[in-house]
């Protein structure tokens, strides 16, 4: 009988053991389940605010367009219908939220040469100091070529002040760009 009380409890050690073991597995099991549930949810919450995002920068994009802006390569650009001096044409861009275009390399300014024509103010100026020409972002004119067609060599600068031929006019269209590009 004794040794029927050893044996039986040998196996309710080991049944006990086993049962223990399954539990912490089981429970181990459901912390590793409910970890990979909570970083699927916030996987979840980053690509909910990404297509929010998107959809926003989609609207954006539509309600720009519908109203005469036009796209190129991460920007908008705008073409105003009136005659005016940089001063004006400034102060139209920024009522639009934007400031006047600065050309940042040979394709931004064959596109804007392309698509507005010549004759259009960008945002290029020496009003602050003679001869220091500066865009409407405080940047400093790179006359190493980085921007090609604004070399400083008298007039072709004075020129470089708006999208157009040499033969300089008083009054340009805005072409308009929103900031942060």
């Amino acid at each position: 009988m004794e040794e029927q009380v050893v044996r039986s409890r040998r196996n309710i050690s080991a049944r006990t053991r086993l049962c223990v073991a399954l539990i912490v597995f089981c429970f181990g099991l459901v912390c590793v389940v409910q970890a990979v549930n909570i970083y699927l949810r916030i996987e979840n919450l980053h690509v909910t605010d990404e297509r929010d995002y998107l959809m926003l920068q989609l609207w954006n994009l539509y309600n720009y367009t519908t109203s005469g802006w036009v796209y190129f390569k991460g920007s908008m650009y705008h073409n105003s219908s009136t005659n005016q001096n940089w001063d004006e044409s400034r102060k139209y861009c920024q009522q639009r939220g934007a400031d006047l275009i600065i050309i940042n390399n040979v394709q931004e300014q064959k596109f804007a040469t392309d698509t507005f024509g010549q004759g259009k103010w960008i945002g290029l100026s020496d009003l602050e100091q003679e001869g220091v020409w500066r865009w409407v972002d405080d940047s400093l004119l790179n006359t190493s070529g980085n921007r090609p067609g604004f070399r400083v060599d008298g007039e072709l600068v004075e020129q470089a002040s708006s999208l157009q031929s040499p033969d300089h006019r008083e009054y340009h269209r805005a072409t308009s760009a929103p900031p942060g590009r």
